[in-house]
């Protein structure tokens, strides 16, 4: 006896939530419109194209006001609801679907409720993790004046942070091969030529390696951060001498007192527009103000599959 009250009482509950969700979408203006039934299913079956879930509710509400009775109008309020992410409302509307449905929408509903359990399970394995799967994935080459060579690849959510991934560095750091040392007061060390001296010309080689997160600010924004390691070095150009103290050529030589670690962090903002990838910001490295570069990128992204 109180099985059955229980159910009468959840089916009063579920008649109640319906037609509330129902009144405060407006059904007055939806229902004024006086859609057919064939026109509704193809501009709703337009709006799911185009991805449009607050235009696809407000069209599953006519529909329900048009025919209570039918399960097409409670199915698509569910899949509206499910991609919004409200996957609470979407219960509901989904339980009711599958009682009213005759059979012509049993694929659909079923792919939907198996949806609906496969979000669940995910959302209770990561309740506490507010990190969650990409949206989009990007990649895109940064310049800055010192490092102009960088690559940048990431991950950009629209509920949620990502994660991104940035290695960069310069010419001198890629190209530059020491054939001995030197130290700071130009004292050679380990070099097979009878007499070498310091021209003066130094050039710095530098790399970075930064690690970050990225979360969005409004559409279509996101703001980066991250922290990493800058390591960076100096080559000093070497003259070559003979016994007459003749140039015979130059060489370069890695100072080993200037061969330096150090922590560095870095902020900025990226606009995502549409698959084109665009990004500036700052770089600080050991804290030291004077230290600030500037740096910009451009890539592309592309949405998960």
């Amino acid at each position: 006896m109180s099985f059955g009250f229980s159910r009468v009482k959840a089916r009063f509950a579920l008649a109640f939530l319906i037609i509330t969700h129902i009144w405060l979408g407006n059904p007055t203006q939806s229902f004024a419109q006086k859609f057919s039934a064939e026109d509704l299913e193809m501009q709703i079956a337009a709006e799911i194209a185009d991805r449009n879930w607050a235009r696809v509710l407000e069209l599953a509400r006519t529909q329900i006001w048009l025919d209570v009775d039918k399960a097409a109008g409670y199915y698509y309020s569910a899949l509206a609801h499910m991609e919004i992410g409200n996957r609470k409302m979407a219960k509901p509307f989904l339980s009711e679907a599958k009682r009213l449905d005759n059979g012509e929408l049993q694929t659909q509903i079923a792919a939907l409720e198996e949806s609906l359990w496969d979000k669940k399970k995910k959302s209770s394995q990561s309740e506490f993790i507010p990190i969650r799967s990409m949206d989009r994935f990007y990649y895109a080459l940064t310049y800055s004046p010192d490092m102009p060579f960088g690559f940048h690849l990431g991950s950009l959510n629209t509920h949620g942070i990502g994660t991104y991934f940035l290695i960069r560095t310069n010419q001198a750091f890629l190209q530059n091969k020491a054939e001995f040392t030197v130290n700071n007061s130009g004292t050679v060390y380990g070099s097979p030529y009878a007499k070498t001296e310091a021209t003066g010309q130094v050039k710095s080689g530098m790399a970075e390696l930064v690690m970050g997160l990225t979360w969005k600010l409004f559409a279509p924004v996101w703001m980066y951060g991250g922290v990493g390691l800058n390591h960076s070095r100096e080559y000093w150009e070497m003259e070559i001498l003979d016994e007459n103290s003749n140039n015979i050529g130059n060489v370069w030589a890695r100072n080993q007192q200037s061969n330096l670690n150090q922590p560095t962090l870095e902020t900025g903002l990226m606009g995502d527009f549409k698959g084109l990838n665009v990004r500036v910001g700052t770089s600080l490295t050991s804290l030291e103000l004077n230290q600030v570069r500037f740096h910009f990128g451009l890539g592309f992204s592309v949405r998960k599959k």
